[in-house]
């Protein structure tokens, strides 16, 4: 295999990671290099390059438009010559000529940037490819709106997240119609894939009943946990999947649990051998809302199965059809909703030149753009129409919270109040380049709440408090604490990181970039 000949084991420690640095903004130089040398290659093989006389003859070389409106065309044959030379396909040089197009002549945010090494290629071409499809002033307003972050400041899937709330920002009219479009392609089946006698069964629904299913499956798994299963806790959801699809023995499985919690106090179990009293998990941590009896104390779809088996075992039913009251079935949710502030609009420009982008409060008679906690965005338009489809759905929209009315705590312990204004400010893992998102359940779920200062048994009031805390993962988490890793928060959800090499990182809410 060819090498460069660079002799990276006569390198120190720090010299590797400069030479990492080096490396990655050589990479990159090519790249911009290759969408120049496209878009150069495109230009000469415009309409002029080819003999009017012979263009029109059936397999003969003709003119076809690679990127968006408003793009230039180019010689079918462009894309073909190209990705030979660079040894890839025909399809590989037709799409870096497409994308070189269009970040010249419709995204000239990225296209500026990218030439100033500022924005990762990937990143740019990856905006190009998702705008080909809008008006140059549609693709314009997702130029402005998601330039700065495309120099890879967020993970993928935290930018992927960005974008398309912008795609959907600058044309609301064509996103509330692929909503609406979306809310008929809904279905479940068992999949054919057989993997070592492991199948898959997916189901696409509205993002509210897969919450909802999502909750009943964590619920269920917690149960097992309780009743004696020592099944992992994705073993346990896929039984709790299993047991959903026979519903009496799911109700059976619910209610022995719900008669277990009523259980009488065992004396061999309420003490931990001190004298202390132990408290059963699973009833009410404040007194004055103590179990009265009857199940009282349970909530959701622990509650109905219990009523169901204390009104219905042992008895028969009478053949009458049965009518379900789905407002009492469905579990309870909540969301969090954030509405975007102003679209963007153009200014007037001379001819030739591009027009410039600001941000406008006026959004006229566009739909507004939400971002659901744990859902992704949308038009505020499917959120009202989502209710009136189903009425009996309970869910509570919550706005977010005044983080400055938040007092601070003198305990170690993050109150759950201060853990949801985190999850709110700090989009993600606050991390370096962090890529698991707070807006997530599944990446909430796994992430812990650090002090940015370490709490001290004597270090005075207040410790607790927003503007010393942090969502990391358990692993960042460890490099902080025993790793070398440093971060000090100068202002609420700005964090300053310190590697064991040295390199400081500033983490804010746009992102990561290296100081």
């Amino acid at each position: 295999m060819a090498s460069s000949g660079m002799a990276f084991a006569d390198l120190s420690r720090s010299a590797l990671l400069d030479t990492a640095t080096a490396l990655s903004a050589a990479e990159r130089r090519a790249q911009v290099d290759q969408l120049r040398l496209a878009l150069e290659w495109a230009l000469a093989n415009g309409p002029d390059s080819l003999d009017p006389d012979t263009r029109a003859k059936v397999g003969r070389a003709s003119v076809r438009l690679y990127g968006g409106q408003g793009t230039p065309q180019a010689a079918t044959t462009a894309g073909a010559d190209l990705g030979a030379r660079l040894g890839r396909s025909t399809a590989a040089g037709d799409s870096l000529i497409a994308d070189a197009q269009d970040l010249r002549f419709r995204l000239p945010e990225h296209w500026s940037r990218v030439k100033a090494h500022e924005v990762a290629p990937s990143y740019a071409r990856f905006v190009a490819r998702r705008t080909r499809e809008l008006s140059p002033e549609a693709a314009l307003y997702v130029d402005h709106a998601v330039a700065t972050y495309s120099d890879g400041r967020i993970p993928w899937s935290r930018f992927e997240a960005t974008l398309d709330a912008a795609i959907k920002a600058a044309d609301p009219a064509v996103a509330e119609a692929r909503e609406k479009a979306a809310r008929e392609r809904r279905y479940a089946f068992a999949a054919r894939e057989t993997e070592d006698g492991m199948r898959s069964f997916v189901l696409r629904t509205d993002a509210f009943g897969v919450a909802r299913l999502d909750a009943t499956v964590s619920h269920l798994a917690e149960v097992l946990k309780a009743l004696g299963c020592a099944e992992p806790v994705d073993h346990r959801r896929a039984l709790a999947m299993v047991l959903l699809a026979n519903p009496a023995e799911a109700v059976k499985v619910l209610a022995a649990y719900a008669t277990w919690r009523e259980r009488p106090a065992d004396p061999d179990e309420a003490s931990d051998g001190a004298g202390n009293a132990l408290r059963d998990p699973f009833l009410p941590a404040d007194p004055a809302v103590a179990d009265d009896g009857a199940g009282k104390d349970l909530d959701g779809i622990v509650a109905d199965a219990d009523e169901l088996w204390r009104t219905t075992a042992g008895q028969s039913f009478d053949g009458a059809k049965p009518v379900i009251d789905w407002t009492r079935l469905l579990p309870s949710l909540t969301v969090f909703v954030h509405l975007y502030g102003g679209r963007i609009h153009t200014t007037e420009s001379p001819p030739g030149q591009t027009p410039k982008a600001f941000v406008g409060a006026d959004r006229g008679e566009a739909p507004e753009i939400i971002r659901i906690e744990g859902i992704g965005t949308a038009t505020e338009a499917w959120l009202r129409t989502h209710f009136s489809l189903h009425p009996a759905h309970k869910v509570t929209v919550r706005p977010v919270i005044d983080l400055e009315r938040l007092a601070p705590v003198d305990a170690w312990e993050v109150p759950e109040r201060h853990r949801q204004a985190v999850r709110l400010m700090t989009p993600a893992d606050c991390f370096p380049w962090g890529s698991a998102t707070t807006n997530r359940s599944d990446g909430w779920s796994g992430m812990q709440v650090d002090h940015t200062n370490p709490w001290q048994p004597d270090g005075g009031p207040g410790q607790s408090a927003i503007g010393n805390y942090g969502p990391l993962t358990q692993f960042h988490h460890n490099l902080k604490t025993h790793c070398g890793w440093d971060v000090k928060q100068p202002y609420p959800g700005i964090y300053v990181w310190r590697d064991p090499a040295g390199a400081h990182y500033l983490v804010d809410n746009t992102g990561t970039r290296r100081l």
